[in-house]
């Protein structure tokens, strides 16, 4: 789990941490969604297929605090990408919360 947990912060690190007014953090968008408490998280990587399921509530708390501070900010450039590395998937219950390194719940990054 470290080893998803590393990349994916990473990857956001240096994908997504751009300033501008209409920033947004991980945790305004997913509550902006209709998530309220995450008790499940689906990470999957979009080159191999590979699927990790956390759902013990202390792994899910861990990743969050890990994650919820990065800030999402949509690009210039809005013209449509194909494919992603990772897909991020919180569920509350049986609300759910998707995005990518480039759109979060169809908002394009």
């Amino acid at each position: 789990m470290k080893k998803w947990i590393f990349i994916f912060v990473i990857l956001c690190v240096s994908l997504l941490l751009s300033c501008g007014d209409n920033s947004q953090t991980l945790q305004m968008l997913y509550t902006d969604g209709g998530i309220e408490k995450v008790d499940k998280i689906i990470l999957k990587d979009g080159t191999t297929g590979d699927i990790k399921t956390i759902t013990k509530e202390e792994d899910v708390d861990k990743f969050l605090e890990m994650v919820n501070n990065i800030e999402f900010s949509p690009r210039k450039n809005q013209r449509d990408r194909e494919g992603w590395m990772y897909q991020i998937t919180f569920y509350d219950k049986n609300k759910v919360f998707k995005f990518t390194l480039h759109q979060v719940e169809g908002y394009l990054l």
